[in-house]
């Protein structure tokens, strides 16, 4: 069966795996593979970049894997994304000081760009054993996708500031605690001085016209 031919077949597969049909691991028979980038739960923005190792001990020479695919499964459930192959040969000398000399350029890696909508995934990596013919061993690490903008990992609080999601972004807002209970009233104060005499009043109005005077002492 044609490379092609198995990468189309490769979701049913996978999916089989995820429902638990297919008995799988990191490490399978002679084959091994491990995502190491993104870790397990972490935030990611598209693009961003899928990394890890893989080989074949069964190879007579070189890492004895032809291809690693990579996939998304949308979480709790839809239909696979494929997010293309990734570049195979990069420099891993930690890898081959513990599986053999054979080995330092078993890591792979790809930047995503397909589009993601926000939300849960799984990522799935599935390495192609050229002794066998198939992709024998997968890989996966759950991630959720988050738009562009500030993520927890670059986020940066200062003292007294806690990240808050907003729905769309995160970011730093005051640590206030809830409002506590109304204090009871204090006593009432001492009466203050006395104000200043005010300014004098206009004049009042003329008042009415007194009444005739008695009359005078006769005269002698």
């Amino acid at each position: 069966m044609r490379q092609n031919d198995l990468r189309r077949s490769l979701p049913l597969v996978v999916v089989a795996f995820l429902c638990g049909g297919v008995s799988t691991a990191r490490a399978q028979g002679t084959t091994m593979i491990q995502i190491e980038t993104p870790t397990a739960y972490a935030q990611v923005t598209v693009p961003f970049a899928v990394g890890g190792y893989t080989l074949d001990t069964a190879a007579a020479a070189g890492t004895g894997i032809g291809v690693v695919d990579l996939w998304a499964w949308p979480k709790p459930v839809g239909a696979p994304i494929y997010l293309g192959q990734a570049a195979l040969g990069l420099e891993r000398l930690d890898v081959a000081a513990t599986h053999g000399p054979q080995f330092p350029l078993s890591g792979f890696v790809r930047t995503v760009t397909t589009p993601l909508a926000p939300g849960s995934y799984t990522l799935g990596a599935a390495a192609f054993s050229i002794s066998t013919g198939l992709f024998a061993i997968f890989d996966f690490v759950d991630v959720t996708v988050v738009p562009p903008g500030t993520t927890l990992g670059n986020l940066s609080c200062v003292s007294g500031q806690v990240a808050q999601w907003t729905g769309t972004d995160w970011t730093c807002t005051a640590a206030v605690g809830p409002k506590g209970d109304t204090g009871t009233a204090g006593p009432q104060g001492p009466a203050g001085p006395a104000g200043a005499t005010g300014p004098a009043g206009p004049d009042g109005a003329q008042g009415a016209q007194g009444g005739q005077g008695g009359q005078g002492a006769q005269g002698g």
